[in-house]
């Protein structure tokens, strides 16, 4: 194969890859539609399961502007957030909006996109002290927290509860549960009402839990 071969297979492969990627750009807005600067966008692409080890983010200018460049065709579900600001995270996004993000579909005879992505309103914060253990008082570092929306139970959040702060979605009644291998679910059964909440923007609601250990678990088995 000559240098000259090479360099037309090599011009030619480029050129069909540029064939099949568009462009997604658009203004990231908060619930006034008020442009949000500094604000990170993820595109994923939509009805399928792919685990990244980075979530690649772009920021948006002073503008609230974003662009994305070299996406392959396909659709899309566009989302953002500014953690700072009192907005969640991108990747946890469809547990904030309820899976109301919106999608765009790139193809050959469209190859780019302009939306308008709304973020808010601000997120409801659920204030978690350690979680001890209350036969000890010792915190159980191994607790973790699960966030479900009522209305929509396969809608939920874990996270660990060393985190302390937890972001909830504002004006939805969400269900707390607090675990830890070797003790009781938190709220038991006859306490469920403990573990509603229903948060506005940015108010704060602090929660002490102790736990209780499981005399199913043996000593053993906890350690």
């Amino acid at each position: 194969m000559t240098f000259k071969t090479l360099l037309a297979m090599v011009v030619l492969l480029t050129s069909a890859l540029a064939q099949v990627q568009g462009t997604i750009t658009g203004t990231v807005v908060d619930e006034t539609g008020k442009p949000v600067a500094g604000a990170k966008v993820h595109i994923a692409q939509k009805d399928v399961l792919v685990i990244h080890q980075i979530v690649q983010y772009h920021e948006t200018d002073d503008g609230g502007h974003f662009r994305i460049s070299h996406v392959p065709w396909g659709t899309y579900v566009v989302v953002a957030g500014k953690e700072s600001a009192g907005y969640p995270a991108p990747v946890f996004a469809s547990f904030y909006s309820n899976y109301a993000m919106p999608n765009v579909t790139l193809a050959e005879d469209f190859p780019s996109a302009d939306i308008i992505v709304k973020i808010g309103p601000k997120a409801g914060i659920l204030d978690l002290e350690p979680v001890t253990d209350e036969a000890t008082g010792k915190e159980i570092r191994s607790a973790s927290v699960t966030l479900r929306r009522a209305a929509n139970p396969d809608s939920f959040l874990s996270a660990s509860t060393t985190q302390g702060r937890v972001f909830v979605p504002a004006f939805a009644e969400v269900l707390i549960e607090i675990s830890a291998e070797g003790y009781k679910l938190w709220p038991s059964p006859g306490q469920a009402a403990e573990g509603k909440i229903n948060l506005k923007p940015e108010e704060v609601r602090k929660l002490r839990v102790t736990l209780n250990q499981d005399p199913a678990v043996t000593t053993s088995e906890k350690k």
